[in-house]
This record gives C-alpha cells, structure tokens and sequence, in this order.
C-alpha cells in the first residue's frame, strides 16, 4: 500500500495511512488504541477484525512487543511513556498472553507487566500490531 511518512522522532515514523513503524522492530503499530476499555476476548477480536491501513491481518501484541514500547525516557502530554506518535488514550493495554482465567496487561505509567485475574473484566485497551518486512522499515 502506498503511504507517506507524516512525522517522526528517532524511532518511530508516523504514516498517512494510520500507522507507525517501529524503526527498531520493524513491527507496525495502529497509531492509536481502541479507544475504550474492554476485556481481553474483545481485544483479541477488535485486532482480527482491524483493518487500519488497509492490512488485514493484524493481532494482539506479545508482552515482549508491547513493552518495547514503554520508553522511559520520554513521555507524552498525557505522562504515558511511549512515543507521541503512538495515542493511548489509557494507560493499560492488552497483551496476547493468556493463560486459563488470567491475561496479561503492560502499565505505561510504570512499564509493568501486569496479570489480571479474570480476563473477562473490561479493564484494558488494545494497540493492534502487525509484522512488517524490514525492507520497508525506513
């Protein structure tokens, strides 16, 4: 798909498409979450159905993804630590960890991995991921 790069900082490139690529990774992210909260089969299913960008198959991140995103050394208008490039508009989103009854959620106030008992409580975001070829990583 053709798209043009809209902004940028020393990782992360911002496109007109309604994604960022993670420079670093080479993984491409919705540049923006759900929106609300949900629980963690919603989750799952809003990335299946997701369509940002015009890719299809887009997922729920692994913890490890995730947390390559919470960077430390800065932090945006809204004291997440996560590039302004990528909107949360909460500070807890979805991991695809889970196990039984519990998943797993990263808290971009702190960078922790957090399980949360009874994964049907609507009390996380989702921040759809996709793999990206790293010849198309700029």
């Amino acid at each position: 798909y053709a798209t043009e790069d809209i902004a940028q900082d020393s990782r992360f490139v911002r496109q007109s498409n309604g994604t960022v690529v993670d420079t670093k990774t080479g993984l491409m992210w919705a540049a923006g979450d759900n929106g609300e909260d949900v629980n963690w089969s919603t989750a799952a299913l809003f990335c299946e159905q997701y369509a940002g960008g015009g890719y299809t198959d887009w997922r729920l991140p692994t913890s490890e993804e995730l947390s390559t995103l919470y960077t430390p050394e800065k932090v945006n208008k809204d004291g997440l630590f996560i590039s302004e490039l990528i909107r949360l508009s909460s500070i807890m989103m979805w991991t695809a960890d889970r196990h039984a009854c519990k998943a797993k959620t990263l808290d971009f106030t702190s960078g922790l991995l957090l399980t949360i008992v009874g994964s049907r409580a609507d009390v996380s975001r989702v921040l759809p991921v996709r793999g990206v070829a790293k010849k198309n990583v700029k």
